[in-house]
């Protein structure tokens, strides 16, 4: 509780604008996140500057093929991300913001008017929800509702990881998407700093490693998670840095999926898949992550698992699938954000 209560305060009083943050290049990497497509840079010029000077990420939590989805933002803070999501689902689709933060809360909720006049919307597609990440069925988060959650570095503020995929599980649809930026590290932290709240308060302690995440998932039921995107994430504060030890830190986009059966991960066969083009923002081609890149109207082998990514998920409408007669020797590639770096 102390430290909710500190992650609370330092991000809904301490902080006034993303410039406060000081112990890593945080503001830097939000800047460098990868290309965007045209829609989604536009959508983000439209975002309030009073939401955008209070926005706390390290990356961009914007995956394809949102049209008319169903979106919850976990940690949503003033609701940067979720405008830009209200915009891209479009009119048809919705868009929840969680946080725990009344200030940051009343800031996006005071800005949903201005937000649905921009976009020329009827009605507004976006709300905004008090609550925890490990427990939103408090918040009144139904099972089976959501095609997509999304976050953006605010996992690593949480104390119990494992809670907030839960969750995250419960109130997916089957086949729907984890797909969330965050910290993570490389190492072992030197006992004395695990009680310090400023470095928890910017995520540095609370930063699981990739193997942990991984494990986490295995044991929830998601599938393997996938590397989209992976920048390193340097200490900028000598002292803090000296702190920490030999501890490295990336920014890191993952993506995972809800299976529709908690036994498929036994499936074995591999497939072959034409990408058949109609992604928004992905004509000509769709990357899915940093080993699968999918040409438009090109066949290309992929493992069992993606196999059934591909299959179950919101991308079977993009995608022919065609299973291989006989188990395959593919295995799925795990990468290391950290060797990718």
């Amino acid at each position: 509780m102390e430290t909710e209560e500190a992650v609370r305060d330092y991000y809904g009083k301490s902080l006034t604008s993303s410039n406060d943050l000081t112990t890593t290049n945080v503001i830097q990497c939000s800047r460098n996140a990868g290309k965007l497509a045209t829609f989604v840079t536009e959508a983000l010029s439209l975002v309030h500057e009073d939401i955008t000077n209070r926005t706390y990420g390290c990356a961009t939590a914007y995956p394809e093929a949102l049209d008319g989805a169903k979106v919850l933002d976990l940690g949503a803070g003033c609701g940067r991300d979720c405008f830009v999501l209200s915009n891209i689902v479009g009119e048809e689709g919705t868009v929840v913001g969680l946080d725990m933060t009344d200030e940051l809360l009343q800031l996006a909720r005071d800005k949903v008017d201005y937000h649905t006049s921009k976009y020329g919307y009827a009605k507004p597609n976006v709300s905004f929800v008090k609550g925890y990440m490990e427990n939103m069925k408090e918040a009144g988060i139904n099972d089976d509702f959501f095609d997509v959650i999304v976050s953006n570095c605010v996992i690593s503020l949480c104390t119990d990881k494992r809670a907030v995929l839960r969750e995250a599980y419960r109130v997916l649809k089957p086949g729907g998407e984890l797909y969330f930026s965050d910290m993570y590290r490389e190492g072992q932290l030197p006992p004395e700093v695990l009680d310090d709240k400023k470095l928890w308060c910017e995520g540095l302690i609370g930063a699981l490693t990739c193997a942990e995440l991984h494990d986490i998932a295995k044991e929830l039921g998601f599938t393997t998670p996938c590397v989209v995107r992976a920048s390193s994430l340097p200490i900028l504060d000598e002292e803090i840095e000296n702190k920490l030890g030999q501890v490295r830190y990336a920014s890191v986009t993952y993506r995972l999926f809800k299976r529709l059966n908690r036994n498929d991960q036994d499936n074995k066969t591999s497939a072959f898949v034409k990408y058949l083009g109609g992604i928004r923002g992905c004509e000509d081609g769709f990357t899915f992550d940093k080993v699968y890149t999918f040409k438009k109207g090109k066949m290309t082998a992929v493992d069992p698992e993606v196999a059934n990514i591909l299959s179950t998920s919101r991308f079977v409408t993009f995608f022919d699938v065609v299973l291989a007669a006989e188990q395959s020797t593919h295995s799925f590639q795990i990468v290391d954000p950290f060797k990718l770096i």
